[in-house]
């Protein structure tokens, strides 16, 4: 069984996302937010879990096939929600997901990223 470090959900073995809240498991977190998991739900401010909800959403899209380039223009407007928020494991969460964009979508599609989506992009992307 592993344990999801965000959120402390168990899932079953032979699984790769999270089951409650989509991260990749397994994966080699930077140490500062490998330990931060959050334990109730109370924890998070309203406008914190509408944010949370809306990278699950787009990260569960780009997982089952469903993305589209017009997704791409929404990451200007969540990037800035985010940048509001100041809280580092929502920063962190976006950039798992602009990362995951980036290598599983615009890559393998060759899509060319132009003006405010691509800054968002390079500010985001960690080199792997």
């Amino acid at each position: 069984m592993s344990q999801c470090r965000c959120c402390g959900f168990t899932n079953n073995p032979g699984i790769f996302f999270c089951q409650k809240c989509d991260v990749k498991l397994g994966a080699s977190y930077e140490a500062k937010y490998s330990t931060k998991n959050i334990s109730s739900p109370e924890e998070l401010a309203d406008t914190e879990k509408e944010l949370f909800k809306k990278i699950i959403d787009m990260s569960r899209e780009l997982r089952k096939g469903r993305f589209n380039f017009s997704g791409l223009e929404d990451l200007i407007d969540l990037e800035e929600d985010v940048q509001e928020t100041n809280n580092d494991l929502l920063l962190f969460r976006f950039s798992e997901l602009i990362n995951e964009l980036f290598f599983d979508y615009v890559i393998p599609k060759s899509v060319q990223l132009f003006g405010r989506v691509r800054d968002v992009f390079e500010r985001n992307i960690v080199s792997q």
